[in-house]
């Protein structure tokens, strides 16, 4: 197929997209809330100036070509565009239609096309890989294949995310539970590991489904035990499961079909067994979790199991904690699919301030994204970095001890930053924060 291809037939033409330029009264209050239009302050790297190339291409003024597609390719999918515009324009969907529409006339790079349709829903061969990874990684191997150019021979995307990972944890969170005393259990869906508290809590608490996600198992392990301790504390039943990626890193890079099957996927898998709720210490996936319904459109299971979503910061906040003691200064990031996206600001914040007893320093911006973008920090590195760049100006300001988040991909991007900056400032997610108050209480 040509590289200079009109609109077709698809979702770029729908009535959905059709709604929502209406909608758009190109008032410009996005310009700023747009992290790529500060950087560069071209209208094409605006909301606005992608509405605006949307609509040209709809109407068959421009082609859909490498040169249309870029500014949406580059786009953070943040959120803060819609959050600014009086009438909430969708663009994030817009974005994901548009690279969507995309990759059908452009086959995408072919180790995209692996991980997004069959990596992803093998776990065992990707847990085998990170392993080799992890091995690379820390033995410095992978520095030295980096080096000599050999990993981007291979793909260079894969160059790109070694080079952004500090170091790869040598035990992933499901290597970690038994030690943190799950033990395996019985179901007619297959085994699952289950941990119940220990120390009687102030209240008992529901039962959760714990959501692995890729990122929380293989980049930042802490995080998600530390969210699973304090999970306990309150008193919850916490079972783990087999399960799969949800879907975020394939949607937003544009391949809508492979985040469908794994969303169905999973919707088979944690459909089996009885629980209250699905937590995830993950914003990236709590918050694609609850988009399970819209998602696979008409799958009442998927609409259930959405139903029961919880992120790991919206459901502590209603339980019931002993009060913790810290005395270290910490900032808060507010991750854009958690503050934007599922609306839960002030959550870690009490988290923070009424259960860890930290002094809380409000930092420039909270709410602006780190650059990190799902897949973007791999995909568009050096439009991650410059946004990167002035979240850390902003960290810095504050004098803080801590930087807390609740994201682990958002925990990656600014601790590599930091330390690139060579700050102390230490990166910690909310729950980190929390269980290291509560041990010492």
């Amino acid at each position: 197929m040509s590289d200079d291809t009109h609109v077709a037939d698809q979702g770029m033409a729908s009535a959905f997209v059709g709604e929502e330029l209406v909608r758009c009264n190109r008032c410009g209050l996005c310009l700023m809330a747009c992290p790529t239009y500060r950087l560069s302050a071209v209208e094409t790297d605006s909301a606005r100036g992608r509405i605006a190339l949307l609509e040209a291409m709809r109407e068959g003024q421009l082609p859909l070509n490498a040169e249309t597609a870029n500014p949406f390719l580059e786009c953070l999918a943040c959120g803060a565009c819609t959050e600014t515009c009086l009438t909430s324009v969708d663009v994030n969907e817009l974005v994901a239609l548009v690279r969507e529409e995309w990759y059908r006339i452009k086959v995408p790079p072919l180790d995209e096309q692996f991980v997004f349709n069959k990596l992803l829903a093998r776990p065992r061969t990707l847990a085998f890989i990170m392993r080799a990874l992890s091995s690379a990684k820390r033995s410095g191997l992978a520095e030295i294949a980096r080096r000599l150019r050999l990993v981007r021979l291979v793909s260079p995307r894969l160059d790109t995310a070694l080079g952004w990972v500090d170091t790869i944890p040598a035990y992933f969170l499901r290597d970690r539970l038994k030690r943190l005393g799950f033990r395996k259990r019985r179901h007619p869906a297959g085994k699952y590991w289950l941990r119940t508290f220990e120390v009687e809590p102030i209240a008992p608490g529901p039962q959760v489904l714990y959501f692995v996600g890729c990122a929380s198992n293989f980049s930042q392990p802490d995080a998600a035990e530390a969210a699973i301790k304090v999970l306990i504390r309150a008193g919850c039943e916490v079972m783990i499961v087999s399960h799969y990626c949800c879907g975020f890193p394939a949607y937003v890079a544009g391949q809508r079909e492979a985040a469908r099957r794994l969303a169905a996927l999973n919707v088979l898998a944690l459909s089996r067994y009885s629980f209250d709720f699905v937590v995830s210490e993950s914003a990236e996936c709590s918050h694609f979790l609850k988009r399970y319904g819209e998602l696979l459109d008409g799958n009442e299971e998927a609409e259930r199991l959405a139903g029961t979503v919880r992120d790991f910061t919206e459901l502590v906040a209603e339980l019931r904690l002993p009060k913790g003691q810290t005395e270290e200064r910490v900032t808060y990031h507010d991750p854009c699919h958690l503050g934007r996206g599922q609306g839960i600001r002030e959550e870690p914040r009490h988290l923070l301030t009424e259960v860890a007893g930290a002094e809380l320093v409000e930092m420039r911006e909270a709410n602006s994204c780190c650059g990190a973008g799902g897949f973007q920090s791999i995909t568009q590195p050096a439009i991650s970095q410059a946004v990167l760049q002035r979240k850390l100006e902003a960290i810095q300001e504050t004098d803080a001890d801590i930087v807390a988040t609740a994201c682990p991909l958002c925990m990656t991007q600014i601790a590599q930053g930091l330390r690139r900056a060579g700050s102390s400032i230490a990166v910690k997610h909310v729950a980190q924060v929390l269980a290291d108050a509560l041990e010492e209480d």
